[in-house]
């Protein structure tokens, strides 16, 4: 059997024209093509995906979006403050084993 191609099931039962002789090639591009939709669809607008959103869900979404970036960057800024605390405290400790 070739590589690449594969036989065809079904076909008429009773006896007729079947599929049983004709082989066709499988496509084995499709695994990039799947990729490249999977890819699509993770940067696509998801209010997109389902038809024109309405107005207020657009600014909902976009104001959430700026909600989670300023979630971020407060997230940074106390992991930044905790460091700042956690050397002064050290530093302390040191000076006080001297």
């Amino acid at each position: 059997e070739k590589e690449g191609l594969r036989r065809r099931r079904g076909g008429n039962s009773k006896g007729g024209d079947t599929n049983d002789d004709k082989w066709t090639s499988e496509d084995h591009a499709a695994g990039p093509a799947i990729d490249d939709e999977e890819e699509r669809l993770r940067d696509a607008d998801p209010l997109n995906l389902f038809g024109v959103p309405p107005p207020a869900l657009r600014v909902a979404q976009e104001r959430s979006r700026g909600a989670v970036a300023y979630y971020v960057e407060v997230a940074n800024l106390a992991r930044g403050i905790m460091e700042i605390i956690h050397q002064e405290a050290a530093r302390v400790e040191q000076i006080e084993k001297s």
